[in-house]
């Protein structure tokens, strides 16, 4: 027995069976402070390839895409004042939809 199904073609193309994926990411810096080092999220004043994703914060900025590989956000360590930069995992480019700071 065969299954078959009706489509209206207009349905279709406004938008009918397409969607988009939303993934959380939180970032707990004090779940990554090793020896009592506090971090903090900044920005380098010298990297200047970011500028158009990271926020003069460190944080990304919202509503920017982000593709693969590619610097969105870095933590300073305050004791030797080196920036760590983040890259984005996966194989899909992200658009940042909205950043939030707790605590």
């Amino acid at each position: 027995m065969e299954d078959a199904m009706i489509l209206n073609k207009s349905a279709v193309d406004r938008g009918m069976f397409r969607g988009d994926i939303f993934q959380t990411e939180c970032i707990d810096l004090s779940a990554k402070r090793t020896e009592n080092v506090p971090e903090i999220f900044a920005k380098s004043p010298l990297s200047r390839d970011t500028d158009n994703v990271i926020d003069s914060d460190g944080l990304p900025r919202v509503g920017e895409t982000v593709v693969p590989y590619e610097q969105y956000y870095s933590i300073y360590n305050t004791l030797t004042g080196a920036i760590r930069p983040v890259r984005l995992k996966g194989t899909e480019p992200a658009a940042i939809d909205y950043v939030a700071l707790n605590g």
